[in-house]
């Protein structure tokens, strides 16, 4: 048989092909679901759409009445993962027990990026944004998608047009310099106040701001985008 020589490497490799896809054991149906909960009830889980698979390496899990998912703190839930399971209720006769479950987590979500380039310090308008769908476990985890959080931003140094928008990549534009004159805005239900007074410090919008408006009257607002500060209640 001249070809025996090489026949039986080949064997060996089939038969290590085999077993590895064969060393993977069954979830039972309860623990399935349990970890198909703890995915998407994790806080740090995105709340787009989310799909998961399952993968018990190794040989079955010993009987068990109950199970508890864990994971790190802060661990990221996207992507491929370990999630451990510990046994915390054995079946009579049994021990308490900890095993590792592989798992492939794909988060469908919108993420933006920019239909022109832009330079550093140069204001995001609304017509610069493109809208993407796509698998958000793929991309960095400080992945900008909301448009809410881009308005009003500047880039924080030059970006290309295509590159999904991070938020390190963005920064809020100044809108009130200390010194400044700025208007405030008061009201209630039926009526509104406004008056003028001296930016004690620099802003951006939605922050905080303490203005003057006499020598002993300091009134502390929320910066809005037109540079308007609207006093606190």
């Amino acid at each position: 048989m001249p070809h025996s020589g090489l026949a039986a490497p080949r064997m060996l490799m089939a038969l290590a092909l085999f077993s590895g896809q064969a060393f993977a054991a069954e979830l039972p149906p309860a623990l399935t679901q349990q970890l198909n909960e703890f995915v998407t009830g994790v806080p740090t889980a995105s709340p787009s759409a989310t799909r998961v698979t399952f993968r018990l390496p190794g040989e079955p899990l010993p009987l068990c009445d109950g199970y508890q998912p864990f994971m790190a703190p802060n661990s990221r839930m996207s992507g491929r993962v370990s999630i451990g399971v510990r046994c915390t209720v054995p079946v009579a006769g049994g021990t308490a027990w900890v095993r590792y479950v592989e798992a492939e987590i794909s988060v469908s979500g919108t993420y933006y990026s920019l239909t022109r380039p832009l330079q550093a310090g140069e204001l995001i308008a609304p017509e610069d944004l493109i809208a993407t769908d796509g698998d958000l476990s793929r991309l960095p985890r400080n992945i900008v998608t909301e448009k809410e959080a881009l308005t009003g931003k500047i880039a924080s140094y030059r970006i290309s047009p295509g590159q999904p928008l991070r938020t390190d990549m963005v920064r809020s534009a100044t809108v009130v310099r200390s010194g400044q004159n700025v208007k405030l805005v008061a009201g209630g239900p039926g009526f509104t106040v406004s008056s003028e007074g001296r930016a004690l410090t620099s802003g951006v919008v939605g922050q905080m701001l303490q203005v003057r408006i006499s020598a002993s009257q300091v009134m502390t607002g929320m910066v809005q985008k037109d540079g308007t500060v609207i006093v606190s209640d």
